[in-house]
């Protein structure tokens, strides 16, 4: 495969999980998601700086940018998810279709609306929209583990940590969309996207603190 093919991909592969880490910073705010707990050590669980606006903020932008991959590259030579992820993508619905069907009314009638909505989406738009949710939902976790390790390390809200800040949430998108997106994972294209990460965060992170809507540059 040609370099420059194979590095449009693996961005194509992760700008869903790009724009779910750096959304909460424009739409976050609001109700804390540790609601102010604090553990034994007598430091937050989370801190203020992650809300639940901004978990789901993020996990829906994931959602969406994928939604807008989908629509842009199912079909074309560029469609990072042809094959693999569709059949993937097909097999677990069917067998949640299945499982649901044993259920109460409500769960079958769920059950029963999955393979309509496969249909209605395509296959190979479908696993672009579980795939961003994935890697959406990932990104998340990682970011509030991230906070949660430094919270436990004492250090304050804002201080900079490299795995935490910026490698920890592509680690977890990464393990969420694996299943999808396993024919690019290699060792090279994780290594690859770290490497990346760092730069596009560190990048990112002046820039919004420049334009006033981080506190830091980190």
């Amino acid at each position: 495969m040609d370099a420059a093919v194979w590095v449009i991909e693996l961005v194509l592969l992760i700008l869903p999980a790009y724009f779910a880490n750096s959304i909460p910073v424009l739409l976050g705010g609001g109700s804390a998601i540790d609601g102010g707990r604090k553990m034994a050590d007598g430091n937050r669980v989370f801190g203020d700086g992650k809300t639940v606006r901004g978990f789901f903020a993020g996990v829906l932008a994931g959602a969406a940018v994928g939604a807008l991959e989908g629509a842009l590259l199912t079909g074309t030579s560029w469609d990072i998810y042809a094959g693999g992820g569709s059949a993937f993508l097909a097999q677990g619905a069917a067998g949640t279709a299945h499982a649901l069907a044993g259920g109460s009314g409500a769960l079958q009638a769920w059950g029963a609306a999955i393979p309509g909505a496969l249909q209605a989406l395509g296959a190979g738009g479908a696993a672009y929209v579980l795939a961003g949710l994935l890697l959406g939902c990932g990104a998340m976790a990682g970011d509030l583990l991230g906070s949660f390790i430094k919270r436990r390390q004492g250090l304050a809200r804002g201080k900079p940590s490299l795995v935490m800040d910026q490698l920890l949430f592509l680690a977890l998108a990464l393990l969420f969309v694996y299943p999808l997106a396993q024919q690019l994972l290699t060792v090279e294209a994780v290594l690859f996207l770290a490497v990346l990460t760092y730069f596009v965060h560190v990048g990112a992170n002046v820039v919004a603190n420049r334009l006033g809507l981080k506190k830091v540059p980190w």
